[in-house]
């Protein structure tokens, strides 16, 4: 179909910067929703390339994996999934993005230095409903490693 379309004539930056752009721009602060900054969504770049070297995958493959990314599929959200497509359309057209999505292409043409301790996995407290609920996969052996910009990076997270 038509996302399948979009999914494949996207370049690995595209990929990222829209994973990124649409993971990350904003967060819950337990009120309401505030923009992050481009440090924020740059961890989102660092769990990719983390989860991309530890699976031996292309960063492409890594946030168009099922259900990896809630993003890519409405069941993250409707609303986020249609946003991302229609920020893909306009990549793919040439229009020229918003100022956050084309910081996101930037963070995604990057090497970034910090790794989170190589963490592969984080999620967003304030944003998880019933509140207090913690995915499944953050049990034990799975290990905060990080916590900043309303998020918590875990490593050691069995996939």
């Amino acid at each position: 179909g038509v996302v399948q379309e979009i999914k494949d004539a996207l370049s690995p930056e595209q990929t990222v910067a829209l994973t990124v752009w649409a993971e990350a721009r904003s967060r819950f602060d337990g009120r309401k929703w505030v923009p992050n900054s481009l440090d924020a969504m740059a961890d989102i770049v660092n769990i990719i390339n983390n989860r991309a070297a530890l699976k031996h995958l292309s960063v492409k493959n890594v946030c168009l994996a099922r259900r990896q990314f809630s993003c890519w599929d409405t069941f993250g959200g409707a609303a986020n999934f249609y946003a991302l497509m229609e920020r893909a359309q306009q990549l793919l057209t040439g229009k020229a993005p918003t100022d956050k999505l084309l910081g996101c292409l930037a963070l995604a043409h990057d090497t970034m230095v910090v790794t989170l301790s190589g963490a592969t996995h984080y999620y967003s407290p304030a944003s998880m409903i019933p509140p207090g609920r913690v995915p499944p996969w953050a049990a034990p052996p799975a290990v905060c490693v990080v916590e900043r910009h309303g998020h918590k990076f875990y490593n050691k997270v069995r996939w």
